[in-house]
């Protein structure tokens, strides 16, 4: 091992020593890595440690919403009034017995009440007339006004109580066997079975096609993120024992004007499934180190850029210090340096997101790609140089942790570099990583699909829900709406005549539009003003 030859490594930068300290105890760890675009300049060239306790209390200060005194009138909640003094008595003198003179109201105090859900059942009915003349002459003539059209024909399901079973399982992850004893709780009793019926019957029936719409929305765009998660599903078409397969993801960049969450069950992790879904897609496909999209960019003939994940190149080197805490040696010296590095990278891209945008606040891709290829390029020839030298040198064995991140990054060193060619790719795939982890969330709850149909079902409606929260709309809110409208779509098999119901649709009701701790904290310091 050539170990003598490692100082020349670090170009005469001594910071790199006490930076170690830093890198492992506070950016190696995995809240970091969550966060490395939100940086601040100063905090990633500095690194400056802060107590965690003082920043924990500092964001709770700044995102807490006052809901004391008159803070709730500022909510728009029905407001009930409750006097304790409705009593005879309370308007007689206790001294003269005589009727006393009401002089003001006072507010004692203000509480946020709940009301638990209710149920109710809308009996639709239609007038039958006749015409009296043409009866006289023996011409029977009646009307009446048409059906309207249904979710699912002969069933008591509405479009309100569907949303709120989808809502409730694919939003906030509850199995339909805790809705089946919220809704007996309630006094009515439909089984889980019911519940499960309701969803296949109402995808299959109005929904799927509106998948594909989404799908071919899509592909309109120049850049996707790809990325999977594991899922067992109980029953399989083989008819064998459970079986893990994945569910997939593909969206469009963050930056995109029209945001798309697209799932797809798949029975396995073959390189076939992205190549299949990916037919015809020509532009950017990000996604993290998998060689299962090998072959969907082999195959498309330069038609399909790949763009690997900076953040999981660095997350190889950032482990490392994770894991070493404080011990201090030849390998977290270069990992530290690493990721320093690669730091840079995300404080240049967080000025781009700041300072790169045309005249009415809209991002300038154009400008966002001069901006890389000025500031970004030079760090990353700096870093692959670097990673190369480490290799070079045998500083490091050859399996040990190092040894295979300096690996990693030299095998993907065009890939990671890819970005640098067009200003609306991304640095990481956290976009796709964000889009699945509402239903690893969910698979906590569920753990399974019983069958491959069901699961293909589960995809149908992540992909709903997760484009209409990812366009700002309010998910309950948007699927009562879809739902009631897509009823009265004929054909379905033309997807054009679903556009209108598309989340960034200008006919989506203004009240679909979701609420978030943001919007509630501009509508009360507007009117406080």
């Amino acid at each position: 091992m050539e170990c003598g030859r490692q100082s020349s490594l670090f170009d005469g930068d001594n910071n790199v020593f006490n930076e170690i300290e830093k890198e492992s105890s506070g950016l190696a760890g995995d809240g970091a890595l969550t966060k490395e675009l939100d940086l601040s300049e100063e905090q990633n060239t500095d690194r400056q440690k802060t107590s965690g306790k003082k920043n924990r209390k500092k964001q709770k200060k700044t995102e807490r919403l006052s809901l004391t005194g008159n803070g709730l009138d500022k909510l728009g909640l029905e407001v009930v009034e409750r006097f304790i003094d409705d009593g005879h008595e309370a308007g007689i003198c206790p001294k003269c017995h005589g009727i006393m003179d009401e002089m003001a109201t006072e507010t004692v105090s203000k509480s946020l009440m709940f009301r638990p859900a209710s149920y109710y059942i809308l009996e639709t009915k239609r007038r039958v007339y006749k015409c009296p003349v043409r009866q006289k002459n023996n011409d029977r003539f009646i009307r009446k006004q048409e059906s309207p059209a249904v979710l699912l024909p002969h069933s008591v399901v509405s479009p309100s109580l569907l949303a709120h079973v989808i809502t409730q399982k694919f939003v906030y992850s509850m199995p339909l066997y805790r809705q089946e004893q919220q809704m007996i709780d309630s006094g009515i009793p439909i089984v889980r079975k019911v519940l499960s019926d309701w969803c296949q019957k109402v995808f299959s029936n109005q929904l799927e096609n509106f998948c594909e719409l989404l799908r071919q929305e899509l592909f309109k765009y120049g850049h996707i993120h790809a990325d999977e998660t594991p899922v067992e599903v109980i029953k399989t078409h083989e008819g064998r024992k459970p079986k893990q397969q994945y569910m997939w993801v593909y969206s469009t960049t963050k930056w995109t004007p029209h945001q798309i969450r697209y799932f797809k069950h798949e029975c396995g992790r073959s390189s076939d499934y992205p190549l299949k879904f990916l037919k015809g897609f020509e532009g950017y496909l990000h996604t993290d180190g998998y060689t299962g999209y090998d072959k969907t960019v082999r195959e498309s003939r330069g038609k399909i850029i790949r763009c690997e994940c900076l953040v999981h190149a660095r997350r190889h080197f950032a482990d490392i210090l994770k894991l070493a805490k404080d011990k201090q040696n030849s390998e977290t010296m270069l990992a530290a340096k690493a990721v320093t590095l690669l730091d840079r990278v995300f404080v240049v891209e967080k000025e781009a997101n700041l300072s790169c945008v045309d005249g009415s606040g809209v991002r300038d891709p154009e400008k966002v790609k001069a901006l890389r290829l000025e500031k970004t390029k030079p760090i990353l020839d700096e870093f692959f140089i670097f990673c190369q030298g480490i290799k070079d040198a045998r500083c490091c064995l050859p399996k040990s942790r190092l040894s295979q991140g300096v690996q990693y990054v030299l095998d993907r060193s065009q890939e990671l570099m890819n970005f640098l060619n067009d200003g609306n790719c991304d640095v990481s795939n956290n976009t796709a990583e964000n889009s699945i982890r509402p239903f690893t969330v969910g698979r906590k709850n569920f753990l399974f699909n019983f069958t491959e149909n069901g699961a293909d079902v589960s995809a149908g409606y992540y992909t709903i829900i997760q484009t209409a929260i990812a366009n700002g709309l309010a998910p309950y809110k948007y699927l009562e709406w879809l739902l009631t409208e897509i009823s009265s779509v004929r054909p379905k098999n033309v997807l054009s005549n679903m556009s209108h119901l598309l989340p960034w649709s200008d006919k989506v009701p203004a009240d679909c539009r979701s609420n978030n701790l943001e919007d509630l904290r501009k509508a009360e310091t507007a009117s406080e003003d």
